[in-house]
């Protein structure tokens, strides 16, 4: 039997406000599917990958739900990315939060178990799922223990944690924010064709719009908002490079690569302090330089890791190392390509955008 854990879990929270609601009911239903979810429930699949994607301030998927469940045989492990949209967390108290994160991991095993079956696979459903009717028993079991946390006031939008009003001089603007990145091919002065990015995305009542050559900062500005709509806004700044035929790079053609350290068992609150990070870190400097971005972390089994999606994989490796270089990030234990060649889409779960909102 493997020293790994059969459930892995991985959140990506999309603000600091998502961040505050969420992050308090994340670790302990991890710890619990570690505890009591020990498998193994297949002899083809000895991990079962749960990706938390929850809507914020700064990314927002806009879904809602358990989606892209992918399965690399190579791998032997299966996984399904759970969409939650602000309106789940934003206003509601920690046990109804619980109750739904619960409700979603349920709807995700069932629907790996499903998989597997179609795919003449052997596998205990039965098992995987009694054992998680445990997990979900002591996961909701706080509302007398916890009570003080869980139901504590929430707070007004014009409040800070201690009940003080908060002055803010940015417009009001509509609730949610977009963004969108084009990418072109354009010759240089040699014939050499260079990729190059336009993208533009709202944050906080401002927009910004940003573009250069693939690997280069590039150059920028900021136009406030107004009251447009953040959606129209984007469209709108970036119209005249659709017309010089700039457009999207669809998800399928973006190339991941992993940045893992080796940790001592499940890790550290320093380790994982370490990892939040460096997928911010890392989620800026490929942001800004047009190659793409972070898509996550996880922790846990001896190593530890971010997965990064890219549209130049060479590229992205070479100045991530240049990045890290000399920083406390350095002492990595391998940069390298996620393997993915074998990995089997679901179809009915595979055609969608995935990609954080930045």
């Amino acid at each position: 039997m493997s020293d790994k854990d059969t459930i892995l879990m991985g959140a990506q929270i999309g603000g600091v406000a998502a961040d505050r609601a969420t992050n308090p009911h994340i670790g302990p239903l991890h710890n619990l599917l570690n505890a009591h979810c020990l498998g193994p429930y297949s002899p083809d699949v000895d991990e079962f990958s749960l990706v938390i994607r929850i809507d914020g301030d700064i990314w927002h998927w806009e879904q809602e739900g358990c989606d892209r469940m992918r399965r690399s045989k190579k791998e032997r492990y299966i996984t399904i990315d759970i969409y939650v949209p602000r309106w789940r967390w934003e206003g509601l108290s920690g046990i109804e939060i619980r109750k739904y994160l619960a409700a979603c991991v349920e709807d995700a095993f069932q629907r790996m178990i499903d998989k597997l079956r179609r795919d003449k696979v052997t596998v205990d459903g039965d098992a995987l799922l009694r054992d998680f009717a445990v997990v979900k028993e002591k996961y909701l079991d706080v509302e007398a223990a916890q009570s003080w946390l869980l139901d504590a006031p929430k707070l007004e939008p014009s409040q800070d944690k201690d009940g003080a009003p908060i002055a803010t001089g940015a417009p009001e603007v509509p609730e949610g924010n977009f963004a969108k990145t084009l990418y072109k091919y354009i010759e240089d002065t040699a014939g050499k064709a260079i990729l190059h990015y336009e993208e533009a995305w709202t944050h906080e009542g401002t927009l910004t719009h940003h573009w250069g050559k693939v690997g280069h900062k590039g150059r920028k500005a900021k136009i406030p908002l107004a009251d447009q709509r953040p959606h129209d806004a984007v469209n709108a700044v970036l119209a005249k490079a659709r017309t010089q035929g700039f457009t999207e790079i669809p998800d399928d053609e973006l190339k991941c690569f992993i940045i893992e350290y080796e940790i001592e068992g499940m890790g550290t609150t320093k380790d994982l302090n370490k990892l939040v990070a460096l997928d911010d870190r890392m989620n800026d400097m490929l942001g800004w330089l047009g190659l793409g971005r972070c898509d996550g972390h996880s922790i846990g089994s001896g190593t530890m890791e971010v997965t990064c999606e890219v549209v130049d994989l060479d590229l992205a490796i070479k100045c991530a190392k240049k990045d890290l270089a000399s920083t406390a990030f350095a002492d990595y234990s391998a940069i390298k390509p996620l393997e993915e060649d074998d990995e089997d889409a679901d179809d009915e779960d595979a055609e969608h955008d995935s990609r954080p909102r930045r």
